[in-house]
């Protein structure tokens, strides 16, 4: 327990000080890099850092193969756009897991009536996950963000500096994750964890160099727990598996969009997932928006005939509100979006 108090208290030490030495920091699409496209997060009231490896680099350590795919609708007011994210991880060697995953957000739009313009967002993770103890886990995931904008550029007299504009960072993020259980109580366990995302990243790189953008990436707090309440029973039809979820994330170096996350998820038979989120954002209009989404999964051994493949298909969905103000990281036209997210996950079980 020591171990893991001190491992978060780092993480947030080094957040403290960001937050202590940096000035307010803008990122040019908030809604792609404060917004997972994950159907179970979405579901679940915008929390992640307990299970997912994107929020959390320490987070769903498994020896397992797997490959993950979740697409998303675009906001209303954009054109012809995919919102996409894909993963892949696997365990090379004993106590450590790599994963590799991008997100891509792509768009027209339009600044006036005749102007399309073409957009493309896009983040590469490459994180380790290891397994320090038995209910302990630290991470670390580097990520290449990139950012194109063929909207033509022109100074104050109009003139045209350039034809595109293309942005690119690099990032590192840390993440830690304890697990706690108590042998009296063999069916609950809680879960702590603590993620700094893009704790350390390098100056904005820029074509052509002779624009000046004022743009950094936000630094990105998050603490959460997870309480499960489940019941192993030998006849798996009678397994039931309640998770509660948590979650507060803050940009450590502004004093825009904190967030406190609550979700629910209930499983059972191993198969069917209902899940119900809440979560409360600084920029909302109002008290908070509700989300929701199920899931299903196909657990190929649980069958008496297909015992022999180690294999489990999980489909999720997930509905999504947004209602934000036009201040801070917002745009016109934003308030009153919904998103459904669609999610597929295929493990290899080792």
């Amino acid at each position: 327990m020591k171990k893991i108090i001190l491992v978060m208290m780092v993480i947030l030490s080094g957040a403290l000080y960001s937050q202590a030495k940096s000035e307010p920091a803008h990122t040019y699409e908030d809604l792609f890099y404060l917004r997972s496209v994950s159907a179970r997060m979405e579901a679940t009231g915008l929390t992640g850092v307990t299970y997912n490896n994107w929020d959390n680099p320490a987070a769903d350590y498994n020896e397992s193969i797997s490959f993950k795919f979740n697409y998303s609708n675009n906001p209303n007011y954009y054109d012809d756009g995919a919102y996409y994210f894909f993963d892949a991880g696997f365990s090379p060697i004993k106590n450590f897991r790599v994963n590799l995953a991008y997100e891509n957000l792509s768009h027209d739009y339009y600044l006036f009536e005749f102007d399309e313009n073409k957009e493309n967002n896009t983040v590469t993770k490459l994180s380790v996950n290891s397994k320090i103890l038995d209910n302990l886990f630290f991470g670390i995931s580097g990520n290449y963000y990139f950012y194109k904008n063929d909207s033509n550029v022109t100074d104050v007299n109009g003139e045209e500096l350039a034809s595109e504009v293309k942005k690119t960072y690099w990032t590192v993020d840390f993440g830690a994750l304890y697990e706690y259980t108590n042998s009296d109580i063999p069916n609950q366990k809680l879960t702590f964890a603590a993620s700094y995302q893009n704790a350390i990243q390098t100056d904005l790189e820029l074509e052509p160099s002779k624009l000046s953008y004022d743009n950094e990436l936000p630094a990105i707090l998050k603490l959460g727990t997870t309480w499960n309440l489940f019941n192993n029973d030998d006849n798996w039809m009678a397994d039931y598996n309640l998770k509660l979820h948590y979650q507060y994330r803050t940009l450590t170096d502004s004093s825009l969009r904190d967030m406190n996350s609550f979700g629910l998820e209930y499983t059972q038979y191993d198969m069917l997932t209902a899940r119900l989120g809440y979560y409360i954002d600084d920029e909302a209009k109002d008290d908070g928006q509700f989300t929701y989404g199920f899931g299903i999964a196909i657990p190929f051994n649980k069958f008496d005939n297909l015992k022999s493949i180690p294999l489990e298909i999980r489909l999720d969905y997930a509905h999504l509100d947004i209602n934000q103000s036009e201040e801070g990281f917002t745009f016109e036209g934003r308030e009153n979006e919904t998103f459904d997210t669609f999610g597929i996950e295929l493990r290899y079980n080792l």
